[in-house]
């Protein structure tokens, strides 16, 4: 029908939100002169770890940060309230 938001575009556009999100905050340290950028970024409720699957948003956000300068220096991930969190510390290249 007209008007409806398929699933598929509803979980892009939020992908594309959550990795649009962390990149204004990643510029936002990139600009303020910081040399170190750590995120939270919520992932899906724990998931079967029978079966490989995405972890939905996350490698977008990823992406969008590195995509500024930023690398990835550490990361971890834990199971917060039901679901995978991943913490990333990110730091700007030596010059």
């Amino acid at each position: 029908m007209r008007g409806e938001v398929s699933e598929m575009s509803f979980t892009k556009n939020s992908k594309d939100a959550r990795a649009d999100n962390v990149a204004g905050h990643a510029k936002r340290a990139l600009d303020e002169g910081h040399t170190v950028f750590v995120v939270q970024i919520p992932g899906p409720a724990v998931m079967d770890t029978k079966h490989p699957a995405p972890v939905g948003g996350v490698a977008e956000a990823m992406e969008a940060v590195e995509a500024l300068g930023w690398e990835l220096d550490k990361s971890s991930w834990v199971v917060h309230g039901g679901r995978l969190t991943a913490f990333l510390i990110y730091r700007r290249p030596k010059a």
